[in-house]
Formats: C-alpha cells, sequence, structure tokens
C-alpha cells in the first residue's frame, strides 16, 4: 500500500507463465493513482539474445553512446585489462577516464613523455575513425582496434588480439 500511495519507479515482475511485466504508478494532480502494467517479454528476450551474441564474438567488444561512455563490453574486452582494473569497464564510465586507467597503470606501453600526445590522437581515432589501429601492451600483447560510429553518434569497438602475427 506504501508504494501505492508513493510511486518511486518501475517495477519489473516476471508471472508464473514466464512472461515479465513492468509495472508503473504515477499520481494524478487531483491526488489518485494510474497504474501502467507493459508486457515487455519479447523486449527483455531481444536484450538477453543480443547481450548472449555480442559475449559470443571471438575479439573484445565495447559500446560507448554519443557521450562517450560505456554502455555495454564482453568479457574479452574486460580481459585486455588485469583484472584489479576491469571495473574502468562498467557501464557509465567515460571512455577517456578507461583511457586514463591504462596509462596511469603501465597496462599500454606508453612513455610518461608521450602520455598527452597518446590521450590525444586516441581520443581522436575514437571519435572520428578511419581505419584500424593497434595498441601495445606492456605484457608484450597487441591489439587491433576496430572502431566504427553509430547513427546515434555512439561508437562501438572491436578488439582482436593479434600478438601471435606481430612475433
Amino acid at each position: 500500500v506504501a508504494r501505492h500511495r508513493s510511486p518511486s519507479g518501475p517495477i519489473e515482475q516476471r508471472l508464473a507463465d514466464g512472461r515479465i511485466l513492468l509495472s508503473r504508478e504515477y499520481t494524478t494532480g487531483e491526488g489518485g493513482t494510474v497504474s501502467v502494467h507493459s508486457d515487455v517479454t519479447e523486449e527483455r528476450q531481444a536484450q538477453i539474445r543480443l547481450a548472449s551474441a555480442i559475449e559470443s564474438i571471438p575479439a573484445g567488444f565495447l559500446y560507448c553512446d554519443a557521450d562517450d561512455r560505456i554502455v555495454m563490453c564482453n568479457s574479452k574486452f574486460r580481459a585486455l585489462m588485469p583484472q584489479e582494473y576491469a571495473e574502468f569497464a562498467e557501464p557509465g564510465t567515460p571512455f577517456e577516464q578507461m583511457l586514463e586507467v591504462v596509462i596511469d597503470h603501465n597496462i599500454a606501453d606508453i612513455t610518461p613523455e608521450n602520455r598527452a600526445a597518446w590521450m590525444e590522437a586516441r581520443m581522436a581515432a575514437h571519435r572520428n575513425p578511419k581505419g584500424p589501429i593497434e595498441s601495445v601492451f606492456t605484457n608484450g600483447g597487441t591489439v587491433q582496434i576496430i572502431e566504427s560510429k553509430t547513427r546515434d553518434g555512439g561508437t562501438v569497438s572491436v578488439y582482436v588480439d593479434i600478438t601471435s602475427l606481430k612475433q
């Protein structure tokens, strides 16, 4: 009853038959409550299928929105970073902040005197992709990064481990 008197946000509920119901409540100007219920089963199933497909890509995958914040990535992308820094690949993290972690923790092979120039070049390549680029890690690994823009201004990045090709 308290939730009904003071709606705070949508509630997602899985029904016994497997459907997923999204319920929202709104308070009217007169103090009444309007409830809206939507069956979001197909939408959630599509999201699960998409996430599964992205996870199955045999390379690192990263998607940033038009504000350059991480929306999603797969486990292969997270595996490129040492485990203790993987939280910097979480949704909402600015792409530039993630690059700063890469530099600050000596993950990529970047000398201190080249830091500013590398960051500027990497951000320019990310914002306006023109072709594959390579990044060398201090552990000896090399990845090829292929980026492209989405219609809404986001960026999709694929990170392919090409270490064996470079040896």
